[in-house]
């Protein structure tokens, strides 16, 4: 659209279970949600300084079997709402099905979507207008650090209080 083309704005990458919810496996339902500490403040604070918010997930859970991309779909509306209800918003999740040891015939394969691939990110170029120099990644896995690496973008492994780091970040 107009706006995201001609409005670049730097951009926080992050990885989702074990940065903004707590990594409990396959995490696809209200009930297996938990929020980490001051992830609401810490989007809240993102937006406030004019930067996007976007989520790179893993979703192997869908190549596995274990979810079907329709329940994903609806537990990602859910998860988005939960950010709106707080007067915080995230602008988009990229996420990867694909697993090369899944059981779901179309989403078993190796795939460049799946970080440690770059292919969201990628994707979120194409997307929005972003300005790389200011943005950065937070993930919790070395496999995040590698996808944000490839394309250019600072990358850190998050720290337990997510919402002093962000502020060093983006001073």
């Amino acid at each position: 659209s107009f706006l995201k083309k001609n409005f670049p704005k730097p951009c926080a990458f992050l990885d989702r279970d074990g940065v903004i919810n707590k990594e409990l496996g396959y995490v696809c339902s209200q009930i297996r949600t938990q929020w980490k500490k001051n992830i609401f403040k810490t989007i809240k604070y993102l937006n406030d300084n004019n930067y996007r918010v976007l989520i790179l997930t893993n979703q192997a859970g869908i190549a596995k079997g274990y979810y079907s991309l329709k329940g994903y779909n609806k537990y990602t509306d859910w998860f988005h709402d939960q950010f709106l209800n707080k007067g915080s918003f995230i602008d988009q999740t990229y996420f990867s099905p694909f697993h090369p040891n899944g059981k779901i015939k179309k989403y078993k394969k190796r795939s460049n979507l799946r970080k440690p691939g770059n292919g969201m990110i990628i994707k979120a170029f194409k997307d929005w207008e972003i300005q790389k120099r200011k943005s950065f990644l937070i993930g919790d896995k070395h496999t995040d650090i590698i996808a944000g690496r490839k394309s250019g973008i600072k990358s850190y492994l998050v720290e337990n209080n997510i919402l002093s780091q962000v502020k060093k970040l983006i001073k």
